[in-house]
């Protein structure tokens, strides 16, 4: 086509350079002659097609000439060069660049490489300065107290004298040496076999011998390894996990480090001592003739070990490699660990929580500690007294001997066979089915495993407490003692006895008329509709529950709806509830003149918890010491003490810490009756919205508690708006009740003005005392003379603060507990060790990891808030004074100051004589009878340092004053610049500030 241009278009990219890259490392090559050297380099990237040879030489020790090439291009890829030309004794430093025709990279970094010095030089008169990397020739002499600055190469038989110092990993291993005097050898060293030590040497830590000789005895750091068989003179000083060659002698006793690991059958001297954690290697023999010592803690022993005679061992030893040869009446310690088929031939003594494997023999009676636990089936030929908490596995077979099993809290796997008339201490656990002997006699607090079967033409006892799994079958008729609890449905025979305070699970069905004894408890679905029942004083029914057309139900019966104030009796639709009238529901105000009976339940230390769902009451334990019953007693509102009547019919007002409460709901006076506890306590009591006072919302209720002849607010509590109940841990029982302020203001800060601190003397009587340590009181005299308290790493302290506040316990909601602390200034920086409670909340701040628990809870004494410190270190703390910094809604602040309090260790013991040495508690305010009260912090670290600039927040000058109660807009700029550094060094108080800045502004 005529005038028509055609073009073809192609995109041509740019070629851009590709240099080589920088070789990453340089180094010698083998070993030098006088005359050469070799170096090597690793390979530049990008294709390089030689490379650029730098060197400068040295010319006095660290000083070198400037760069100059070498090769200024290989014009070859190797990576190797020998120079060759030399002198004996030069020293060069390198650097190699890699080249292509793109260009010369940079060059890589620089290193060092010299030739062999001459054999049999002689530097005896003086010191040298060796640069790193040497290599000296044979026969060297050098100078008393030569320095190696790095390591270096020797030749054979170098002679090194008195006080020479050699560098961390330095090799000797090509040849054995000459050194004379005490010479002190770096981190690493590595000796040539054979190598001799005449005199006193300075070993580093993870030394390498090879059977060596040492004709003066030593002290080796941490580490030293020590390869066959090494000569050792006298006594020596080894320090933690060395490691010993097979077939290694030792002449007399030594001093072995923790961790020692002795990997061959070794030749001890008899009183040897051994450290904790040591290692001994299989077939190890301790003759009979000679006395060792395993006392220490952590020893690992090898199969095989024949210990020649009785011995007695430490805590946590472990045995476990294989089977030893234990001769005689041994004593071992806590936490001992033992191999399969191991034989025990002596009376042997255990101490705490040994543990066996399977085909253990014990072919004689042993003195067994508490805790033992059995893994697989054991053989015991002879009868046997076994301790409290013995723990046997699945199927093992006791018929062939006697066996005491009268120790608390044994126990038994499933399919354990034993001989009729057995007899258990109290609280035997059958963790599976067994099939026990006929005429079995169970005791207290016996626990069956679910879905175990008592044949019904077998006879068996139960005793108080015991406790059934889901699913057991009981064949015949029974009779149940007292406090039985069962777990899940079971399935019972005809018409069974049980006796008071027996819990049954969810779900459970009666085919026949039973006895119920008192304070009986059926779970959820429980179902009574095909018969009557009769029932005793104070049972409790959970919801669910069906009764039969014309069941009668007496009053102090509790149904899922409520307590019952008189007796009803059930229509056909086997709910059976009554005209609200009739009965008490959960949350409601029990009317004037009426006392109902009060209500028995029932805790052990395998069910440490109740509920009485009919009242939505709700109670646990955390430590139950004895079992028994607890009762629940809802009180006649016009018998409540100290109190006087509400607006509503029912209700009751109460001053609680200061506060007026109105009750809203019944008021339970909870005690123990035969049970016995420890420790704190949870307790659930519910509430009915409609009763709440027109101004109040149910975050703000409150659950009052009785006690030291008031009455109080609990204030380590929760509100469960959506279920309408009140939790609260408490330390102490008596009226509980849930209650709100008179306008919704339950307990406040306590209004401005209040400058008043929480103190440890006011109200304080001669039975009172702040401080609780270990279970021991102290007054605010004895404060300073208080022992130091030993503490074992991993175990726990309790220290108890109480103290009084003019705006009631719940006016104290902030205490800081300050440990690994020297004196009473508190520095507000994150180098200090606090466990802090402020309002419920729990923070640490622990820098060096001191800390392995901590827990704080709060609890009021009739008018004292008390804090409970519960707290467990990791690691071992030095003596350390406690600071404690308490403040109130008002910002009012005390200290109380502890000198040498605590010294944390592993063993638990005093590390020496406590210091007489005492602090001031505060200056220049001390506290003689009461702490010195500071009202602050009035202002918060944080608002302080955004005010003064210190943050990248911004506060202005008129909300700094307004903060602190003035009235003002500006203030000057040298107040800023230099006071708010005062207040956060220490240097005045807060309080001195504002009444700086009220002076100023006014």
């Amino acid at each position: 086509m005529a005038g028509v241009l055609l073009f073809t278009l192609s995109t041509v990219m740019p070629a851009y350079a590709a240099i080589p890259g920088v070789p990453a490392s340089g180094n010698p090559s083998g070993i030098p002659t006088q005359n050469s050297l070799t170096i090597s380099w690793t390979a530049s990237s990008n294709s390089p097609t030689g490379y650029q040879i730098e060197w400068a030489e040295e010319t006095s020790f660290g000083v070198f000439d400037a760069w100059t090439d070498h090769t200024a291009n290989t014009a070859n890829t190797d990576i190797t060069k020998t120079i060759t030309g030399l002198n004996p004794g030069q020293f060069w430093k390198f650097r190699i660049s890699g080249i292509n025709g793109d260009g010369t990279s940079s060059p890589s970094p620089e290193f060092f490489a010299g030739t062999l010095h001459d054999a049999n030089q002689n530097f005896s008169n003086s010191t040298q300065q060796f640069t790193e990397g040497q290599f000296f020739g044979n026969g060297t002499i050098f100078a008393q107290d030569q320095f190696f600055k790095g390591t270096q190469t020797f030749g054979f038989n170098q002679t090194f004298s008195n006080g020479t110092q050699f560098a961390a990993s330095q090799n000797f291993t090509n040849y054995i040496q000459t050194f004379t005097g005490t010479n002190t050898f770096g981190d690493g060293t590595m000796f040539a076999q054979g190598q001799t030590f005449d005199t006193l040497q300075i070993f580093g830590d993870n030394m390498d011998f090879d059977f060596a000789l040492f004709n003066f005895a030593q002290t080796f750091g941490a580490g030293a390894n020590f390869t066959g068989n090494q000569t050792f003179t006298g006594s020596n000083t080894f320090g933690t996990n060395a490691v010993f060659g097979t077939g290694q002698t030792f002449p007399t006793t030594q001093t072995f480090g923790a961790g020692a690991n002795f990997t061959g059958n070794t030749d001890f001297s008899t009183n040897q001592i051994f450290a904790a954690t040591s290692h001994f290697a299989d077939a190890q023999q301790f003759p009979s003739d000679e006395i060792y010592n395993f006392i220490a803690a952590g020893m690992t022993f090898g199969s095989g070990t024949d210990f020649g005679k009785a011995r007695t061992f430490g805590t946590d030893m472990n045995f476990t490699s294989g089977n030893q040869t234990f001769i005689g009446t041994n004593v071992f310690g806590d936490n001992a660990h033992f191999a399969s088929n191991q034989v025990f031939g002596s009376t042997d003594t255990f101490g705490v929580f040994p543990s066996f494997n399977p085909g253990t023999k014990f072919n004689a009676a042993m003195t067994w500690g508490i805790n033992a636990n059995f893994t697989g089936i054991q053989t015991f030929l002879v009868d046997q007294i076994f301790g409290r908490g013995a723990h046997f596995d699945t199927a093992q077979n006791f018929t062939s001997s006697t066996h005491n099993f009268d120790a608390f809290d044994m126990t038994f796997g499933a399919n354990t066979l034993f001989p009729s008339d057995e007899t258990f201490g109290t609280g035997a656990n059958f963790t599976g089915t067994i099939n026990f002997p006929n005429n079995q006699v169970f005791p207290v607090l016996a626990e069956f495993a679910a879905s175990q079967d008592f044949p019904s033409g077998e006879t068996v006892t139960f005793n108080d407490f015991a406790k059934f799994g889901s699913g057991s079958t009981f064949g015949t008729a029974r009779t149940f003692e007292e406090f039985t609890f069962f777990d899940g449905t079971q399935t019972f025979v005809g018409s069974n006895t049980f006796k008071e305070g027996t819990h049954f699970g969810a779900a459970q069905a009666f085919t026949a008329s039973q006895t119920f004894g008192a304070a009986t408890f059926f779970g959820t679905n429980t179902d009574f509709s095909t018969l009557d029942q009769t029932f005793g004083a104070g049972t409790k029914f959970d919801t669910g529950t069906l009764f039969n057309n014309g069941q009668t139900l007496a009053s102090g019966l509790i149904p899922a709806y409520g307590l019952l104030l008189e007796g009803i009796t059930c229509p056909a639709d086997g709910t059976c509830i009554p005209d609200a009238s009739k009965y008490l529901a959960p949350g409601e105000l029990l009317a004037p003149g009426t006392d109902p009976t009060a209500i028995a339940n029932t805790i052990s230390n395998k069910t440490t918890s109740f509920t009485i769902p009919g009242l939505g009451f709700e109670m646990s334990f955390a430590n139950v010491t004895t079992s028994g019953k607890v009762n629940v007693d809802p009180i006649d509102p016009s018998t409540l003490t100290t109190s006087t009547a509400g607006s509503t019919l029912g209700s009751r007002t109460v001053t609680a810490s200061g506060t007026s409460i109105t009750t809203i709901g019944t008021v339970m006076n909870v005690s123990l009756d035969t049970a016995i506890q420890s420790g704190t306590m949870t307790i659930t009591l519910p509430y009915d919205e409609s009763n709440i006072p027109a101004g109040v919302t149910e975050e703000n209720l409150e659950m009052v508690h009785f006690t030291g002849e008031a009455w109080v607010t609990e204030n380590n509590c929760s509100v469960d708006t959506v279920n309408n109940k009140i939790t609260c841990t408490v330390t102490s029982l008596s009226p509980f009740g849930i209650g709100a302020g008179s306008s919704g203001s339950i307990s406040g800060s306590g209004g401005g003005g209040d400058n008043i601190a929480p103190s440890f003397t006011t109200t304080f009587s001669e039975d009172d005392y702040p401080l609780r340590i270990f279970d021991v009181d102290y007054s605010l005299s004895m404060i300073e003379n208080i022992p130091t308290k030993m503490i074992k790493t991993g175990e726990s302290i309790q220290i108890e603060l109480n103290m009084y506040d003019n705006g009631g316990p719940q006016n104290v909601q902030h205490v800081d507990m300050y440990v690994n602390q020297k004196g009473d200034k508190i520095l507000n920086d994150r180098s200090e060790t606090v466990i802090t409670y402020d309002s419920e909340d729990i923070e640490l701040q622990d820098p060096y990891n001191l800390i392995q628990s901590a827990n704080v809870v709060s609890s009021v004494l009739g008018n004292k808030v008390q804090f409970l410190f519960d707290v467990s270190f990791a690691k071992a703390m030095d003596t350390s004074d406690i600071l404690f910094r308490v403040w109130d809604l008002n910002r009012n602040v005390s200290y109380l100051h502890i000198p040498d309090a605590l010294e944390v260790n592993e063993s638990g013991l005093l590390s020496g004589e406590q210091s007489s040495e005492t602090s001031e508690i505060l200056e220049p305010e001390s506290i003689s009878q009461d702490p010195t009260f500071i009202p602050e912090p009035l202002i918060s670290t944080d608002f302080l340092k955004g005010w003064a600039g210190f943050s990248s927040e911004s506060i202005s000058d008129p909300e700094f004053l307004s903060h602190v109660g003035l009235d003002g807009q500006e203030i000057p700029n040298w107040v800023k610049q230099n006071i708010p550094r005062w207040v956060l060094d220490g240097q005045i108080t807060q309080q001195e500030f504002v009444n700086a800045l009220e002076y100023l502004v006014n």
